[in-house]
């Protein structure tokens, strides 16, 4: 990178992944790497590149974050650092990104455009951008950095509703892509005539590196990223942001808001199980929220256990399950991280588990229960939970508190309860 490029730039893009191909890389095709492309990326010109999955300066948060100082001393700290990754894990990325110092994460889902990578990166993996937005809020929330690490949220961004949605869930800020390519007037069907001349159909057309895009607004050489002229009825680039809120002065007012920015998760219901699910957000006409407000505590649902735990002066929990032993083994967390411990779990190395693993196997993630949860009479900043084991995203069958919920669910299907105590001809009755 050449350094004084970096100290004219507004703000820097430490791109990790993308929406449309999280943790993939790619082949730069040597037709696009033109003369001033080659200059700016330090490539010869017209050679194939290989874009590699992982930049070899890190390996992790704690590489990331030497980067990250080293970009600020360069910059003499007057340039913003974002970074961005494609939504996946939300909830840790956003984390380990704020670990390593970044000003802005960039969560990008699974809807964003691009020209290059395979149809199963596309259909198959990463997260829509609305279903990847509270997990990210809450890692915020949970470091107390909401709203001070700011929260951009790009891919599948169509419309001014989509803006207002994903703002009320907790987002700073959207940014967008493909949105201005239409409003520019790419791949316009009223030019299908001219799209056929070169190959291809208005909707496939993505070769504008060549500088014969009929729309005549992308051309390689030094005129490059000059201002361009929309097409005829297209809102100019410019207008796009404030035409995407034409629908706002109805959403604001609809929920009582004065400001788009006031929005927040209590303007939304969702209007299936699904969207509800993954957004967060209860289902139309009730308060549920699937996988959350079952799950409760004494009439405290499981996001309410850090209050649970200061009214009650606990300051710790252990999380806990039995190996194949019969010994209790234990992971000490502190109160302030329960909740997004009850939502993922502890995490546990699979072979160290003595749970007949192997170094293959992956970590397991012990979910707590809520149901279990005491303080400790000994030791009364202490809360225990017995906790489920999980593995892959399944439970993890032969662990023994899985193994004897499986056999009380058969007994229950028989007719039969399952009770455990002192029998009542051995105790002291008087």
């Amino acid at each position: 990178m050449n350094p004084d490029d970096l100290r004219r730039c507004d703000a820097i893009e430490v791109v990790i992944g993308q929406g449309a191909k999280p943790g993939g890389g790619g082949m730069l095709l040597g037709q696009k790497i033109s003369e001033r492309v080659a200059e700016m990326r330090t490539l010869p010109a017209g050679i194939d590149q290989r874009s590699a999955c992982r930049h070899p300066d890190w390996t992790g948060p704690d590489d990331l974050e030497i980067k990250i100082e080293e970009l600020r001393e360069i910059t003499d700290w007057e340039k913003p650092i974002y970074v961005k990754v494609g939504a996946s894990r939300p909830y840790y990325d956003t984390a380990l990104a704020v670990k390593s110092g970044a000003d802005v994460v960039v969560l990008d889902g699974m809807q964003g455009g691009t020209a290059a990578t395979q149809e199963v990166f596309i259909e198959h993996v990463g997260l829509p951008i609305l279903a990847a937005i509270r997990p990210a809020v809450q890692a915020l929330q949970d470091l107390g950095l909401h709203r001070k690490v700011q929260l951009i949220v790009s891919g599948g961004i169509r419309n001014g509703a989509d803006v207002a949605k994903a703002l009320a869930l907790g987002a700073d800020a959207v940014s967008i892509g493909t949105a201005a390519l239409i409003a520019l007037g790419d791949n316009d069907p009223r030019l299908e005539a001219e799209y056929e001349k070169l190959g291809t159909v208005a909707g496939a057309y993505d070769d504008w590196h060549e500088g014969r895009d009929p729309r005549r607004h992308h051309h390689p050489g030094p005129g490059a990223g000059r201002a361009a002229r929309p097409g005829a009825g297209r809102p100019a680039p410019g207008q796009l942001p404030r035409r995407a809120h034409a629908g706002d002065p109805d959403h604001r007012p609809a929920c009582g808001k004065s400001h788009v920015h006031n929005l927040e998760p209590e303007d939304l219901v969702a209007l299936t199980v699904e969207a509800a699910a993954m957004a967060g957000v209860p289902l139309a006409g009730t308060n549920w929220i699937p996988g959350r407000t079952s799950n409760l505590i004494g009439g405290r649902t499981m996001s309410k256990l850090s209050k649970w735990a200061k009214d009650k002066g606990v300051k710790y929990f252990l999380i806990s399950f039995t190996d194949l032993f019969g010994t209790q083994r234990s992971k000490l967390v502190p109160a302030e991280a329960i909740d997004a411990m009850a939502k993922t779990g502890a995490g546990f190395a699979g072979f160290a588990t003595w749970l007949d693993m192997t170094p293959a196997d992956p970590d397991m993630f012990v979910i707590p229960d809520p149901d279990t949860v005491v303080q400790l009479p000994w030791k009364r900043e202490v809360g225990w939970f017995a906790g489920d084991p999980w593995m892959s995203g399944k439970p993890v069958d032969h662990a023994p508190r899985n193994v004897l919920k499986a056999v009380i669910a058969e007994a229950a299907a028989a007719g039969y309860q399952m009770k455990t105590g002192r029998p009542a001809s051995s105790a002291s009755i008087s």
